[in-house]
């Protein structure tokens, strides 16, 4: 029976979920001691290969999928009409309210994301080249979605997809732009 153990949880095809413990997935597993703790040596949590993994993701992927839940009605009602919900408000010393919509805290959210992207984008590893591969990867779902989904046709999915661009064009130049200069010190 195929089964997938993820953080304390074990999801098996067919079981449903449940919460298991390290001693119990052993007996679930049938492995020994020492292979348990060899398999436990080269897992990429020892190894530190997962931060790596996680480190190549896209962070612009949160508003995206932030959006796409939103549409689907998770954070209520559904549809374009949650983009104009009010997340906050606070009253100013000048006596205007001003309120902030979902919509408005996505953008937010994208553009710190953006942020923390263009400086990975200044690290020279040989993983730089894959980030940018899922951002470009990232910025073509977004435009495929903005034109064959009709809840993606809204002015917040397309500042969306234009801080993916920017994302993905930022990173390129960056990259070198930095590969250069590494190059012409040696000169």
């Amino acid at each position: 029976m195929p089964a997938l153990f993820v953080s304390g949880w074990l999801f098996a095809a067919g079981q449903g979920l449940a919460r298991v413990n390290t001693a119990q997935l052993r007996h679930l597993l049938d492995l020994k001691p020492t292979v348990w703790n060899s398999y436990a040596r080269r897992s990429c949590v020892t190894t530190g290969a997962c931060v790596q993994m996680i480190a190549a993701i896209p962070l612009l992927i949160l508003p995206f999928a932030l959006y796409n839940i939103a549409m689907t009605g998770v954070f209520g009602g559904g549809g374009i009409a949650v983009l104009d919900s009010q997340v906050m408000s606070l009253s100013m010393l000048s006596g205007a309210t001003w309120t902030m919509s979902f919509g408005d805290l996505l953008i937010v959210i994208a553009l710190a994301l953006l942020f923390v992207e263009i400086l990975k984008a200044t690290r020279t590893s040989s993983k730089t080249l894959m980030d940018h591969l899922l951002s470009m990867v990232l910025f073509i779902v977004f435009l495929v979605e903005f034109l064959l989904v009709g809840n993606a046709a809204t002015q917040i999915f397309f500042i969306l997809m234009m801080i993916s661009f920017i994302d993905v064009i930022a990173g390129f130049s960056v990259s070198m732009r930095t590969a250069g200069r590494d190059v012409s010190i040696g000169l």
